[in-house]
């Protein structure tokens, strides 16, 4: 709200040209701040490295290209920049970045505990509680609001128990593992190629060749302290998200969100990876095209974007239909990188509800339409929800990928559904034998809600 919602009020941010401007300011800000810490442990070219390949890495580019997930990101530099004004005995102005980096992201306090451990292990403990004390205070809001008096949603699913969050945790590790060094991470390189236009291919080609010209071979170590600091980060983020249950660690959708604060521990290992010039310029190069592809993949959803929007608010069919009618929207679910349902568009009930409120001159009341629902007995079953709609005799369903409103008689309601592509969101989703089907398997028992989504 602080920092994302409050342009809204400002200014009328219907233009996606003034959102790329927020998120462009938003990035270079993070990126200045973030290069600022690293300076305190690494040369100025290493810190830029680190920095650059941490707020581009391939496994969450939800967070640099999704405006609102750009908070993430300014929270961790805000975060990062506090510990460098308290190591450089600026106590006052650590506080207040601290507070406000706390409140805003609820992914705050695995930084706030990592950057005290880094105090703590530097023999700095009251430097350290000048970082930890506002997390502590956030953490206390959090819990009132959300579960002492219930006024904002819990972000725990179930009961939590610790031979449930232990699985949760152990999935958290091993799909970590996949989305950033495993096959999700080598499909998502892989098929950011093929997404790269020309432009990118000639700006890549150059900064690569400027970067095997420029790069030098630093006498950067490792710090150990430093080390076990993003280590412990790492392992805070999983722990959270086993807490909550509701996120495994993605590299695609915009739950891939979840991958960004272990990926700084990644960041600073890739950079320092002892070698030949020649190889760490070549998988720093890999990592650049492989953005600058992801990147391209975004423009071009996003435009998509606005032409279906725009069909929105010139169809008639739409515009004269009575106050309040329930209409179905299929189509336009994911975008396609590669085999992959990669990000989310109308593939959740809140999208559409907000773009035909926006649009439209009447209200209407919006669902989506997908393989996980069925029509039985009268009723239309969601069995991701596990939610039942009475259907009467007929269902309006606005197919966004022709631009038309539809009327489908109750007997034809699952044939229509039939017909709908597969959304394909994981490599485990591509196959049924052997292997896969066992790691399939293996992932609904740590996860059970995951079944339906997996099928």
């Amino acid at each position: 709200n602080l920092t994302h919602h409050v342009w809204f009020y400002f200014f009328h941010l219907d233009n996606p040209l003034l959102i790329d401007l927020f998120k462009i300011a938003f990035t270079i800000l993070s990126l200045h701040l973030i290069t600022t810490f690293f300076r305190l442990y690494l040369t100025a070219q290493n810190s830029l490295m680190v920095s650059l390949v941490f707020i581009f890495f391939p496994s969450h580019d939800s967070i640099p290209y999704w405006y609102t997930a750009t908070c993430y990101l300014l929270s961790m530099a805000i975060y990062l920049y506090s510990y460098y004004l308290a190591y450089t005995n600026r106590p006052v102005a650590a506080f207040i970045l601290a507070l406000l980096a706390s409140f805003m992201d609820y992914g705050s306090t695995p930084i706030a505990v990592a950057l005290f451990i880094l105090f703590v292990l530097d023999k700095q403990i009251k430097k350290g509680m000048i970082l930890i004390v506002p997390n502590i205070i956030f953490a206390i809001y959090f819990v009132s609001v959300s579960i002492l008096v219930a006024a904002a949603p819990s972000r725990v699913l179930e009961k939590l128990t610790l031979s449930r969050w232990l699985k949760q945790f152990s999935l958290q590790l091993a799909t970590f593992i996949d989305a950033t060094l495993g096959p999700s991470m080598w499909f998502k390189i892989y098929y950011s190629f093929f997404h790269l236009s020309l432009t990118s291919w000639l700006i890549g080609m150059m900064l690569l060749v400027a970067l095997f010209v420029k790069y030098r071979q630093e006498i950067d170590t490792y710090n150990t302290h430093l080390l076990i600091s993003l280590g412990v980060l790492m392992l805070c983020s999983f722990a959270m998200f086993a807490a909550t249950g509701r996120y495994p660690q993605l590299a695609f959708n915009l739950g891939n969100r979840t991958t960004f604060w272990g990926s700084l521990f990644l960041s600073y290992v890739i950079v320092l990876l002892p070698g030949q010039k020649l190889f760490k310029v070549t998988i720093l190069g890999i990592l650049l095209l492989s953005a600058l592809g992801i990147s391209d993949h975004w423009k071009s959803w996003s435009a998509h974007q606005q032409s279906v929007i725009q069909n929105i608010r010139e169809n008639q069919d739409l515009r004269s239909m009575a106050f309040a009618t329930k209409i179905y929207v299929s189509g336009n679910q994911y975008s396609k990188f590669g085999p992959f349902s990669h990000i989310e568009f109308l593939s959740q009930a809140w999208v559409p509800q907000a773009i035909f409120n926006l649009t439209l001159p009447r209200h209407l009341i919006l669902e989506t339409i997908n393989k996980r629902k069925s029509y039985r007995d009268g009723n239309l079953y969601d069995a991701e929800y596990q939610i039942s709609t009475i259907v009467t005799e007929y269902i309006y369903i606005y197919d966004s990928d022709r631009d038309q409103l539809l009327k489908v008689n109750s007997d034809q309601i699952n044939g229509f559904i039939d017909a709908l592509p597969e959304e394909r969101r994981h490599w485990i989703m591509l196959g049924e034998q052997g292997f896969v089907r066992w790691i399939r398997g293996w992932v609904v028992y740590l996860m059970p809600r995951l079944k339906e989504t997996l099928k």
